[in-house]
C-alpha cells in the first residue's frame, strides 16, 4: 500500500504522534511518503525517524502574546502557494491519504477523489465532545481546514463514540535529582513567565523555550528546546506548567504529573481541551498565569491518571486490513 502521510508542523503534538506512526508503518512494509507543513524547515528538529519528508508552506495560525489574531492569520494566508503546493503532489501513486490535520494533503486527496484517513485531536471536535459555547466561525473553519472522508480522533476519553486514547510515547517516571517543575509556555511572553516565576523565590523552575542556550537567572533554569533533554525533564520533574495542547497533556496525565494548564486565548481546540479538563477533573487550568495562581497549585497535591493506552499497533493493523468502515471494533480494542 503506497501512503501521503501528512503532518501539521504548527506545534509539536502533531510531529510526536507521527514519530510513532510512521516508522511503524514504514516497518510494516507501507510506502509512505511524508509532507509537512506549517513551519519553516529549519524549524523542525529531531526528525531523523520521519526522513524522507517533505516541506510545504501551509498555513499558520498568528499569535501575540499566547492568543490567535485572526486577522494576522487572514492577512498571511499565501493561497497562491498553497494552491501551487496542493498541485505538485502525484497522486496517481497514493492508494490512500494519512493526515493529522494537514491541510495540503487533505485538500489534495479530496481533489483528486483519493480514500483520506484523518487521525488527530482535532477530529474529535467533529463528535459530541466538551466544547466551549460561540466560536462558530472559528468551528466551521476548523472543520474546513483539513477535511477527510474518515476521520479518526483522539482524546482523554471515548464520551460514548467512535474517539481513540491519546497516541503518545510510553514514558516512566523518573526520581528527580532537585524539586522542580517544567513550564513549557512557548506562545505566552518570557518577561511575563520570568515575572511571574521569580516571585515564587523557593521553587525551581526549567523553562523550556524562548532561548537558544541554558542560562540561569535567579530560580529558573531557561532551556533551548530539545525533545531528548524535555523527555527526561518531564519523567523526574513534580509538576507542569503549559499551554492547553493535547499531546503533552496527555503525556502529563500519563506520568500521573500534576499540571497546571493555561490555554492559548481565542484558540478554540485549547478552549475545548481546558473545558475537558475541567469536565474530567484532570487538571488545574487558568484563563491567566500569576504568581498567586501558581502559587495555589503549588501547594495543591491534586493528581490525575490517564493509563497509557497502546493506540499505536492497533492502528497499524486496523489500516492495513483496508476495512475502513469499522471503528467500532478499533475503539473497543484499544480502549479495553
Amino acid at each position: 500500500m503506497n501512503i501521503l502521510y501528512g503532518i501539521q508542523g504548527t506545534g509539536n503534538g502533531h510531529i510526536t504522534r507521527s514519530r510513532l506512526l510512521v516508522p511503524l508503518l514504514r516497518k510494516k512494509g507501507f510506502n509512505v511518503d511524508v509532507i509537512l507543513s506549517g513551519r519553516k524547515k529549519e524549524e523542525y528538529w529531531d526528525m531523523e525517524c520521519l526522513k524522507p519528508y517533505d516541506t510545504k508552506f501551509g498555513i499558520t495560525f498568528q499569535l501575540t502574546n499566547g492568543t490567535v489574531k485572526k486577522w494576522e492569520t487572514i492577512k498571511k494566508l499565501e493561497l497562491k502557494q498553497f494552491w501551487m503546493d496542493l498541485k505538485s503532489i502525484d497522486f496517481k501513486s497514493y492508494d490512500i491519504v494519512i493526515t493529522d490535520y494537514e491541510p495540503i494533503s487533505a485538500w489534495a486527496a479530496k481533489k483528486n477523489g483519493i480514500l483520506s484517513i484523518g487521525i488527530g485531536h482535532l477530529y474529535s471536535f467533529l463528535y459530541n465532545v466538551p466544547m466551549q459555547s460561540g466560536f462558530v466561525l472559528d468551528k466551521k473553519i476548523m472543520n474546513w481546514f483539513a477535511p477527510v472522508d474518515i476521520p479518526i480522533g483522539l482524546h482523554w476519553h471515548h464520551f460514548g463514540q467512535n474517539i481513540l486514547p491519546p497516541i503518545i510515547p510510553q514514558l516512566k517516571e523518573q526520581i528527580p535529582n532537585e524539586d522542580f517543575a517544567l513550564v513549557y509556555l512557548p506562545w505566552e511572553d518570557p518577561k511575563l513567565i520570568e515575572s511571574v516565576l521569580n516571585k515564587i523565590s523557593d521553587k525551581i523552575f526549567y523553562v523550556y523555550g524562548h532561548t537558544s542556550k541554558k542560562k540561569l537567572r535567579g530560580n529558573i533554569k531557561w532551556k533551548p528546546f530539545s525533545r531528548s533533554g524535555f523527555i527526561k525533564d518531564l519523567e523526574s520533574c513534580n509538576g507542569v506548567i503549559c499551554n492547553a495542547g493535547f499531546e503533552l497533556t496527555s503525556e502529563c496525565l500519563s506520568l500521573n504529573k500534576k499540571i497546571l494548564v493555561k490555554p492559548v486565548m481565542s484558540q478554540v481546540e485549547q478552549l475545548a481541551n481546558v473545558k475537558a479538563l475541567d469536565s474530567l477533573e484532570l487538571a488545574s487550568t487558568t484563563n491567566k498565569i500569576t504568581s498567586a495562581v501558581v502559587s495555589d497549585w503549588i501547594e495543591n497535591d491534586s493528581k490525575s491518571l490517564l493509563p497509557y493506552f497502546n493506540v499505536v499497533d492497533p492502528v497499524v493493523d486496523w489500516i492495513g486490513s483496508g476495512n475502513f468502515d469499522d471503528i467500532y471494533s478499533l475503539r473497543k480494542k484499544v480502549w479495553s
